[in-house]
């Protein structure tokens, strides 16, 4: 007999755990961009998340490292195409929860991508956890590898993704959703329970004054004179509707929680509309970065998001370096330094917790 299969909200299918974790171990389909990477699209996420790097506003831009998964997105809809885009992995691997949340992300950067690329993308289901309890009811996590290749087949990138699966309010986590909201009535909808990661990884290392040796003046010192310890100043900002839809737009990412405020309230329990993975990792890129000057490039980044930023929030950044290196291990010296970086949101509560680690200039 067949295993019975539904659909959630945005083609997502819905099955049991045992369907689900059939698919472990069994690389997908690779997907093609339907799209080189373009000057337009550059200039029209670096403008929605606000980053003034110079690379990016250049003839020709650089291409922001956030921006890898936009390539590989499919356009809803094109005349040549009698069904529907190709649906990430993630999306069609049958399991339960007809709602998705996306926890945390690793990622290892390679090469850079060069405007005229065309991304290909192999996913890969790695792990589905058994049921957790979370802060929005019973649901499950799903972890991902996926690998980014150029047309040339040249590894680019290296993604480990973790997806919260559970059911959304209205279907079969109306008890959980409301477990979701604290006593002050804010929501609490897309954080895991406890302090380690979602998949019961230790956290993150915070970004805390605390811990610092000195702190940077206000006028950004140069990458070299910063020393393990040094505080990078803070940047406040406030999250309106309109960037958050911006940056959704700038992406491609045309799921309810990000534009649409009727779904992201009623269906998931957040506060209003609010930010696509790929602009808060814009965001978080922009911040570390263009603090450590021009010639700064990411190596690595892990994030993990405790709650949603949403449309109103007044944000804050933070960055603390906590660690600075000689890495020979790719045959040659690269001078690398690791900052751990916090985002507060509403009611100055952390959101995300990152750790980046960028190689410095010669």
């Amino acid at each position: 007999m067949a295993e019975e299969q539904t659909q959630g909200a945005y083609g997502l299918q819905v099955g049991s755990l045992e369907a689900g974790r059939a698919w472990i171990g069994r690389p997908g389909e690779p997907r093609i961009g339907e799209i080189d990477v373009n000057a337009a699209m550059i200039r029209q996420f670096v403008s929605a998340i606000r980053d003034p790097n110079p690379d990016y506003w250049r003839e020709p831009p650089g291409v922001p490292p956030a921006m890898l998964t936009t390539w590989v997105t499919p356009q809803n809809w094109r005349p040549d195409r009698t069904t529907g885009p190709a649906a990430a992995l993630l999306v069609a691997v049958p399991m339960p929860g007809d709602s998705m949340i996306n926890i945390s992300s690793e990622f290892e950067f390679f090469e850079p991508l060069r405007l005229g690329d065309r991304v290909s993308v192999v996913e890969e289901v790695e792990a589905i956890s058994d049921e957790k309890e979370t802060r929005v009811g019973p649901g499950h996590f799903l972890t991902m590898v996926a690998r980014y290749r150029r047309q040339t087949g040249e590894l680019v990138a290296l993604q480990r993704n973790v997806i919260l699966r559970f059911w959304a309010r209205g279907g079969k986590a109306d008890e959980g959703a409301e477990r979701a909201r604290g006593a002050d009535g804010a929501s609490r909808a897309g954080a895991s329970v406890g302090a380690g990661g979602a998949d019961g990884s230790p956290p993150l290392r915070e970004a805390t004054s605390a811990q610092a040796t000195s702190v940077a003046p206000a006028s950004m010192r140069r990458s070299s004179e910063l020393a393990e310890g040094d505080v990078l100043p803070e940047q406040v900002d406030r999250l309106d509707v309109e960037r958050v839809v911006a940056s959704a737009a700038s992406t491609w990412t045309f799921f309810g929680g990000h534009i649409d405020p009727d779904y992201a309230r009623g269906v998931q329990g957040r506060d209003h509309v609010y930010l696509a993975t790929g602009p808060l990792l814009g965001l978080l890129d922009a911040y570390v970065l263009n603090r450590l000057g021009r010639g700064a490039v990411l190596a690595r980044r892990s994030i993990r998001m405790d709650r949603s930023l949403c449309a109103g929030d007044r944000m804050v950044l933070r960055g603390q370096l906590i660690r600075r290196w000689l890495d020979e291990e790719r045959g040659r010296a690269r001078k690398l330094v690791e900052v751990a970086t916090t985002i507060t949101g509403a009611g100055g509560r952390v959101c995300v917790r990152s750790t980046t680690t960028a190689e410095l200039p010669d």
